[in-house]
């Protein structure tokens, strides 16, 4: 096992399912030099789920579980265009099922908060959690029923669509 396999497996993040030793070398033949990214690094703060936070990226490279390379600034940047893209959907979605109270209350905290509740709904639906137990959870929080609804509804529309069905909406 490579040093680089040990690293992987413990940080849980890559299945490295063939060697990793002759795969990097046909792709360093491959692969033009790599440029540093264009963004700013700190673009990914720690907190950031899974390897983007590691710093600097730059000449990075990783295995997916497919066995494909991947150029960790590359991949980093596209998923954080990503989740850019899918926190705008959200607050579109959140805005169109605002009103005006909701709205007024949502102001008064930063919108990347709200953004980041809205990511807590659809994990708790996939891991076995029911709508009632939902607004269960919601009304223990104190906050507005109808920012709890705006927010749910954005959520669900936008992280986990299958859920659709189960809001009649």
């Amino acid at each position: 096992m490579t040093r680089l396999t040990r690293y992987a497996a413990c940080l849980g993040i890559i299945a490295l399912t063939v060697p990793f030793q002759p795969q990097l070398a046909a792709a360093r033949e491959q692969m033009a030099p790599v440029a540093p990214p264009a963004r700013d690094e700190a673009a990914y703060p720690p907190g950031t789920l899974g390897i983007c936070h590691l710093a600097p990226l730059a000449g990075r490279v990783a295995v997916d579980s497919s066995g494909n390379l991947l150029v960790l600034s590359d991949y980093c940047r596209s998923q954080h265009d990503q989740l850019d893209a899918q926190a705008e959907q959200f607050w579109q979605r959140f805005v169109a099922n605002a009103n005006a109270e909701t709205m007024t209350f949502a102001r008064t905290l930063d919108r990347q908060s709200v953004v980041t509740y809205s990511t807590t709904i659809c994990p708790f639906l996939e891991n076995g959690g029911t709508l009632s137990e939902l607004r269960q959870l919601q009304a223990d929080n104190h906050l507005p029923v109808a920012f709890e609804v705006a927010i749910t509804l954005a959520a669900i529309h936008t992280y986990c669509p299958a859920y659709r069905s189960e809001i009649g909406r």
